[in-house]
């Protein structure tokens, strides 16, 4: 036990004892929640923005996530409590604009406080205004409000909470509810939410008009409030109106027909009322088309497999982008005019034709041999994915507005309107590795059903920007 070069084992070298858990790695924490977006774990890019819970996300991936709470797979976990863009405010924030030290390895935070100079990377407590987003220091704010608040009168004690002025901008708040703490603790959260909570059931509910009352009040509206109302509607691109009045012609007679052969059984298909727990796959929409594996190439089939459109591009660089719908029996039309595939014959809707220098943008659309300018066609508008901009809007013949939302992972089609209608929504398909296997789904909804063949065209093109651009 000595002298031969050994050692004597402790009880810690023969008995095992649990391991210690495992602990998180603060500094990096830290990081993560004042460098980088909650919800995408991206940086915090500006416009930034916080909830009533005081968590900071990038503006661009709460509107997707509004978009489609399926994009982030944890959203409803960690901003389930956002309803709308109402429910988080846009923050002010002051740029730090001392220079960055090379030979420091620590990040430097991107704002300060524009009172106490203190960096936001989490080493001070931080806190925003609800009422106007502008953010501050808790040290810096709390000083600035000792220095500027004045005791309130006796009288005025017992009465409603003090109102002060934000010392930036000068907008009213309630010390009591409108101070929010960013990246709080579980415990202050718990307060946050308790606060946000009584806030939301302090709104004011709007009662709903019954129909009677509704129509009622429409038929005694005064006729000049009704005419300035039409006069202030948008004015449409004649260009736009003229061509798409083409498609929505030659489509009328096609699809009074088909709609007359239905039967009972097939139209009870298409909305009769009940309330279903529905899918996209079993939903009540009129049309629902299966796509190809590249949506650029192939053929559009609808549920029984009866293929509607045929997609071709040839080059992946410039060039164009062909579409043709089938033929029904009945109509006649000269062989040059058509093109036989399969039995079936198909007709020519319409082409885009591609810039040579890009993928994804493209110089003109044509339909049914009117050929328009994209930038006449289309407008764009609103945040989605990574720019500014990306969602596109159009005027259809019937002189509304429509809008195809670009999102990561899917894009939908809806009236350009407060109520913003679902007109049509793109499905991606599935492999089959951890669900059952489907193909790509392009469903067209009975708002849309009057211009099948203008969603289809305008998807295309906004359907290669979403995954090209």
């Amino acid at each position: 036990m000595g002298n031969d070069g050994g050692s004597i084992p402790d009880r810690r070298d023969l008995v095992r004892t649990k391991a210690k858990a495992e602990q998180a790695d603060k500094a990096n924490q830290t990081r993560a929640r004042w460098f980088f977006c909650a919800l995408s774990k991206k940086p915090l890019q500006e416009p930034i923005v916080s909830c009533a819970l005081g968590k900071l996300y990038n503006k661009d991936a709460i509107l997707e996530y509004l978009l489609d709470k399926s994009v982030y797979g944890d959203g409803e976990r960690i901003c389930g409590h956002i309803r709308s863009l109402k429910d988080v405010k846009t923050l002010i924030l002051t740029p730090n604009s001392t220079p960055s030290n090379n030979n420091d390895s620590t990040e430097k935070a991107r704002f300060i406080c524009p009172f106490s100079m203190k960096e936001m990377n989490g080493a001070q407590p931080f806190v925003f205004i609800w009422t106007c987003g502008c953010v501050f220091s808790q040290a810096g704010l709390k000083t600035m409000s000792s220095a500027s608040t004045t005791p309130p009168k006796e009288e005025d004690k017992d009465a409603s909470p003090q109102v002060d002025l934000c010392p930036q901008c000068s907008a009213k708040y309630n010390k009591a509810d409108d101070i929010i703490m960013l990246n709080s603790s579980p415990e202050e959260e718990e307060k946050l939410r308790a606060i946000m909570e009584r806030r939301r059931l302090a709104e004011p509910t709007k009662p709903k008009k019954s129909k009677k009352r509704k129509n009622a009040d429409e038929e005694t509206e005064p006729a000049s409030k009704k005419s300035k109302t039409a006069s202030t509607l948008p004015s449409t691109n004649p260009n736009i109106a003229a061509a798409s009045r083409a498609v929505i012609s030659s489509l009328a007679m096609e699809e009074a027909k088909r709609k007359a052969n239905m039967s009972e059984a097939v139209k009870s298909l298409y909305g009769d009322g009940k309330e279903k727990k529905e899918t996209f796959t079993t939903r009540g929409t009129f049309t629902r088309l299966h796509l190809s594996s590249n949506f650029l190439n192939g053929t559009y089939t609808d549920d029984a497999g009866k293929v509607i459109y045929k997609v071709n591009t040839p080059t992946r660089v410039g060039g164009s982008t062909t579409i043709a719908k089938v033929l029904p029996a009945d109509v006649d039309i000269p062989r040059r005019e058509s093109d036989v595939v399969g039995g079936e014959r198909f007709a020519s809707l319409g082409r885009i034709n591609w810039k040579f220098w890009s993928t994804t943008r493209a110089s003109t659309i044509q339909i049914l041999g009117q050929e328009i300018e994209t930038k006449d066609f289309f407008r764009s508008e609103g945040w989605a994915g990574k720019l500014l901009g990306s969602n596109r809007v159009f005027t259809a013949p019937d002189g509304k507005e429509y809008k195809w939302f670009l999102g990561p992972y899917s894009s939908k089609l809806v009236l350009n309107d407060k109520e913003e209608t679902p007109v049509a929504k793109y499905h991606r398909g599935n492999l089959g590795i951890t669900e059952e296997k489907r193909r790509a789904v392009l469903e067209v909804f009975p708002a849309g059903e009057h211009m099948a063949d203008l969603i289809i065209i305008t998807f295309l093109y906004t359907e290669r920007l979403r995954r090209e651009g």
